[in-house]
């Protein structure tokens, strides 16, 4: 029974910490709100997907499969040949972000970073801007729950130990 909870607390912190190791943070902004009034946004499926969604009448956007849940900030620098407009946001790691754009839309530059949160923040070099390196991004819902259920179980054994020593 003691190895169960054990056990079971273990995979629950584990789940944990690879939900917090992989929480990356970008800045999110599209043509004119670029530079001025950029979102940080926590990456997710849902970040993504709404931002693959917006962007349809420019591209064809879409992800790897493989790479669901593994996420990269990108900064692209995009022209009409009358225009040159920006875009930062999340994106999954492996998708098409640098050549999904369609015909008559130029990318003039694409940069992909994962080393560290805000990494495509204003004016940064990418990779290199000074923010805090991604495993010490804080706490995210799964993360406390996770944390908090281990506790939980971990006092459930204790109680569970001492009933039996005092019989």
């Amino acid at each position: 029974m003691e190895k169960l909870h054990v056990t079971v607390v273990l995979i629950f912190m584990l789940l944990g910490w690879r939900d917090l190791a992989n929480a990356l943070r970008c800045h999110q902004c599209a043509v004119a709100k670029c530079g001025t009034s950029e979102e940080l946004v926590e990456c997710s499926e849902k970040v993504v997907n709404n931002l693959y969604q917006r962007m349809l009448p420019m591209a064809n956007l879409f992800a790897q499969s493989t790479t669901y849940g593994m996420y990269s900030c990108f900064k692209v620098t995009l022209s009409n040949g009358n225009r040159t407009a920006m875009v930062k946001g999340c994106t999954y790691r492996e998708s098409n972000i640098c050549t999904g754009w369609n015909a008559g839309i130029t990318v003039e530059e694409c940069i992909l970073c994962n080393a560290s949160d805000y990494c495509n923040g204003f004016e940064s070099v990418m990779g290199s801007n000074g923010s805090e390196p991604r495993v010490r991004t804080g706490w995210s819902r799964m993360t406390v729950t996770t944390i908090g259920v281990a506790v939980l179980f971990a006092i459930q054994n204790r109680l569970v130990l001492s009933q039996f020593t005092l019989r």
